[in-house]
């Protein structure tokens, strides 16, 4: 009986890695359909009935004096050239901050003219650049925090800067959702970290101070509002 397992054995192996060897194959043809799949997701989708020209809000000639600066539309700014990893987005509504302005009376350290302006927005995605991180984003409602451009018809933004928005949510409540609120966190981590007991805030009807008298309670810090 030994001697015919010991005589078996060299018959098994070879079974075994003939099986192994099919698995791999079928491993491998798996693995280069499924790349074939992501190459073709990944493509650059959407934009074919977009227009050829676009409007913009640009600073011409900053001014400290806003009755002096030159800001003007563009009424046939053409549209963003997509890279990959972005999407181009229909702007719905776009918020305006102090810091937004501020580019209209400071001259921009880049000295790059005229200057499109506006910084977060809402809207909805019309076409992507391609990229595994655009998957899925074409038609889906998004509030954007580009950096820039946001005051146009369209904007390009990178797909790690936008949050994809539930049906609940107004494009018009969103297109703030960056800025001010970060900014409310950032004061209350601030005032959490230096165990300040109360935070007086000058700006109690604008919208982060009325952001910062809701969320205040749940870091345990007290609010004092001025107006």
């Amino acid at each position: 009986d030994h001697r015919l397992q010991r005589e078996d054995e060299p018959h098994c192996h070879r079974i075994h890695h003939s099986a192994m060897q099919f698995d791999a194959v079928w491993a491998s043809l798996a693995f280069g359909a499924l790349g074939c799949l992501l190459l073709l997701a990944c493509r650059r989708r959407g934009g074919k009935d977009l227009p050829k020209a676009m409007r913009r809000l640009v600073v011409v000639e900053p001014n400290a004096d806003l009755a002096l600066a030159r800001v003007v539309v563009e009424e046939e700014a053409p549209l963003p050239v997509l890279k990959r990893g972005q999407v181009l987005i229909k702007v719905c509504a776009a918020s305006i901050n102090p810091s937004d302005y501020g580019a209209w009376r400071a001259r921009s350290a880049k000295g790059e003219y005229p200057l499109p302006t506006g910084q977060e927005c809402s809207g909805v995605v019309v076409a992507t650049g391609g990229g595994v991180s655009t998957l899925g984003l074409l038609g889906r409602r998004v509030a954007a925090f580009p950096g820039s451009g946001t005051y146009a018809d369209y904007v390009a933004c990178s797909a790690w800067r936008l949050v994809c928005l539930p049906g609940s949510v107004a494009l018009a409540d969103a297109c703030e959702l960056f800025i001010n609120p970060l900014t409310v966190v950032a004061m209350l981590l601030t005032a959490r970290a230096k165990r300040a007991k109360a935070i007086i805030h000058t700006g109690a009807s604008s919208a982060l101070g009325q952001m910062l008298c809701k969320a205040a309670p749940g870091f345990g810090v007290e609010v004092r509002h001025l107006r």
